[in-house]
């Protein structure tokens, strides 16, 4: 019997069932594609507010200092100028795309209207790409100024080498002894401290320890040192600078310190103690007599090229002539010592022959040395080291070797340079001079042959020949050959008679050389004077005109090689002879080509002409010049000279406003640029070619004898270019523009002689008022 409770699933249940599920399915495929993208946003959004927050953390960390929220510190730049943009990133801030890279970079934006010196306001975008949008979110934050900072103080000990601390009883600390605080930050200046006395004995430090310098109020202790980093420095007599000096730098030197409000011990600043100074003790010996000699201006210097060379050059003065305490036959010379090692130098002079002392050995072919003496070839005894070695020392050759602090003696033999005899005889005209008379003695002077005068070489002779003349033996200090032989020089007045018969005597110089000249010898020479020829001279004379006139112009002045005419008479004539005339008596000195000028300065009613060069000038073309032929009259004319007058014009005008009415403007200051000529009297000088006035209640103005403008003719005597004009301006002012005559006259305007040119001006006033 069958069981009818037993139940089975219909076709139709199944196919329900399978229907129902797939709706169920879809609906969930639907719900995972619509949910996950708002899921990927609001990640976003949230790391958008993480970014945004991230930013203004930095902000605000960097705007915590003063100085770098307001841009007042040493290469700090003022928050208001800070920026997210990596390449642009003045102010440190850290890359952050790596921990948001779906973010664009952060944009900061400072809001100037809306900040204060205390406040300033900021915007920060940040901005990112969502479902295919751009998203822009934006961040306002005001920071505000920080506080001042309280001021601190660094205090410390300084000991020396051994590490005992530095004995401010007997240690003179502002002279010896320097310490300094430099604010790193750049806010303040260095600082110096408050130097502690001795006694009584210094108040314990904050920390109980020893110190011996502090940067704090000597009494009140309160600090004194603005809040920010610093640097201590010391310097002392003796010691090498800590933390670093030229040359040297303390391998363990403390590091900065930060003082804010607080009191900082800074790490103990032993000293090392600096190499001292050593000297070279020099003394100068006659080696003949073993006399010191006394010697004045005798530098030392350094050659840069080597590691020290120190060079002497010295002159004995004349006897009186210097002062008794340069009267000195040593000199000490200080060698500057870097390091603790040996160093060896050469000490040498130059030139010294021109002094009159040579070195005293033999060297190179000669038996005394012109330069003088050097340790590279010499000892102080003269015997000869090596003459081969360079004179100024090298490397292998620097002799003379001290330590640091040590004092070495150092002798330099000189002899005076050898000498030889000139017997002199002098001659006019063939015939020995038997003697020279008291007023017109024959002056003798000795150069070396590089023309530096020889001391004591000078006579001044007027007893009979020969003269007997003490010259340097230069053969035994140069070669023989001409170029290196003595200069003998000797001056005397030589009868001539010059223009207009004029019997002079005139200075003449001879010079000749002698040689070759050994130690102790002796060479005649004659000096021989020769009459000098009469002076050949002419006669000029011509004519000056008016060339505005064409007409003759009397009183003018003609000037021709030196000589001056006297004024030129009525019909315009000048001439040029002597004051008592005869046949045979000429006054001007012969020649082609020479210059004449011309002025007039009182013709003209007083206004007079323009200056006349027959080189030609800046009013004048060049003209023919005047030939001289000796014994004869020249005439210098025609063509005549033509002077041209100076013509003055006036200028006026009247300044007015652009406005309705066209008002005038008075009190208003005009100026004139000058083409040519100088400024009128009346008128305010402003430089060589500027010149002012001032206009009258009626705005008038007026300038009074203006030069005319040049060329004022096209007469072929004149200059014809450029042309130069005049120009008129207005200097821009608080109520007009700038004005210029040249917007009317491009090229300038015309000034006229005897006439009035007005020129009229009109300002534009300055818009809004």
């Amino acid at each position: 019997m069958t069981n009818q409770n037993s139940k089975a699933f219909t076709l139709t249940e199944v196919i329900v069932g399978l229907v129902v599920v797939t709706i169920i399915g879809f609906a969930a495929w639907m719900a995972v594609n619509v949910l996950s993208p708002a899921s990927q946003a609001t990640r976003l959004r949230i790391k958008a507010e993480h970014l945004i927050t991230l930013c203004q953390e930095q902000l605000h960390q960097y705007a915590s200092l003063q100085a770098n929220f307001d841009g007042t510190g040493n290469n700090t730049v003022a928050v208001n100028n800070c920026d997210f943009n990596q390449p642009n990133n003045k102010c440190g801030f850290p890359d952050v795309s790596a921990q948001f890279p779906e973010f664009n970079t952060p944009i900061l934006n400072y809001i100037a209207a809306d900040s204060t010196s205390q406040i300033k306001k900021f915007d920060i975008q940040v901005s990112w790409q969502e479902l295919g949008k751009n998203q822009v979110k934006d961040s306002v934050i005001y920071l505000a100024r920080p506080p001042d900072s309280l001021p601190g103080n660094i205090y410390g000990l300084v000991t020396d080498n051994n590490g005992t601390p530095l004995d401010i009883s007997t240690f003179q600390w502002r002279t010896q002894l320097q310490l300094q605080a430099k604010n790193l930050n750049g806010a303040t200046s260095t600082t110096t401290p408050n130097v502690l006395p001795p006694q009584p004995p210094l108040p314990p430090s904050p920390d109980g320890g020893l110190y011996n310098y502090t940067f704090a109020q000597q009494g009140t202790n309160f600090p004194l040192l603005p809040a920010g980093a610093y640097q201590v420095s010391a310097s002392a007599s003796g010691y090498y600078p800590y933390p670093s000096g030229p040359n040297y730098t303390y391998p363990n030197a403390a590091p900065s310190v930060v003082v804010n409000g607080n009191n900082v011990r800074y790490p103990t600043i032993q000293m090392v103690p600096s190499p001292k100074d050593g000297s070279i003790n020099v003394n100068v010996v006659d080696a003949q007599s073993g006399n010191l000699v006394a010697f004045y201006n005798f530098p030392g210097e350094v050659n840069p090229s080597r590691e020290q060379v120190y060079q002497s050059s010295w002159v004995p003065p004349p006897p009186g002539v210097y002062p008794l305490e340069n009267d000195s036959s040593s000199r000490n010379f200080d060698v500057g010592f870097n390091d603790i090692n040996q160093h060896c130098f050469t000490l040498f002079t130059k030139d010294l022959y021109k002094s009159n002392w040579a070195g005293a050995y033999t060297c190179n072919g000669f038996s005394y040395q012109a330069d003088g003496w050097s340790s590279a070839q010499a000892d102080t005894n003269n015997k000869v080291i090596n003459c081969g070695a360079n004179w100024y020392g090298d490397s292998s050759s620097d002799n003379i070797c001290l330590s640091q602090g040590q004092t070495v003696p150092e002798t330099i033999r000189v002899v005076p340079v050898p000498t030889a005899t000139v017997n002199v005889t002098i001659d006019y005209q063939g015939v020995p001079i038997q003697p020279p008379t008291t007023d017109n003695p024959v002056l003798i002077t000795v150069n070396w042959h590089d023309g530096t005068s020889y001391i004591g070489g000078q006579s001044s002779n007027t007893g009979p020949e020969p003269y007997p003349i003490t010259v340097p033996a230069e053969q035994d200090l140069f070669q023989d050959d001409p170029s290196h032989y003595v200069q003998i020089t000797a001056q005397w007045k030589v009868p001539q008679t010059l223009c207009c018969d004029q019997n002079k005597l005139v200075l003449e110089t001879i010079t000749q050389t002698i040689g070759p000249l050994h130690n102790g010898g002796s060479a005649p020479t004659t000096i021989n004077f020769v009459a000098k020829d009469s002076q050949q001279c002419g006669n000029a004379n011509g004519q000056v005109i008016d060339a505005k006139a064409n007409a003759p112009l009397p009183g003018a002045f003609v000037v021709l090689a030196s000589l001056t005419s006297p004024p030129t008479d009525g019909d315009g004539n000048y001439a040029f002879q002597c004051p008592q005339q005869t046949s045979t008596s000429f006054l001007v000195p012969s020649g082609l080509g020479q210059t004449l000028t011309a002025t007039d300065t009182t013709g003209n009613n007083g206004n007079g002409y323009y200056p006349f060069t027959s080189q030609g000038n800046s009013y004048y073309a060049a003209s023919v010049p005047a030939n001289i032929i000796a014994y004869h009259v020249n005439p210098l004319s025609p063509p005549p000279i033509s002077l041209w007058p100076k013509g003055l014009g006036t200028i006026t005008g009247t300044v007015t406003e652009n406005a309705a009415g066209n008002p005038v403007v008075p009190n208003q200051q005009v100026i004139l640029n000058l083409g040519i000529g100088s400024c009128p009297a009346n008128t305010t000088v402003i430089d060589a070619t500027h010149c002012a006035t001032t206009t009258d209640e009626n705005g008038k103005f007026k300038f009074d004898n203006v030069a005319e403008t040049w060329p004022p003719s096209s007469n072929s005597i004149l200059t014809q270019t450029p042309v130069q004009n005049d120009n008129l301006t207005v200097a821009d002012s608080q109520l007009y523009n700038a004005y210029s005559s040249s917007s009317i006259y491009p090229k300038g305007f015309t000034v006229t002689a005897n006439t009035t040119q007005t020129i009229n001006i009109v300002l534009d006033p300055k818009s809004g008022i």
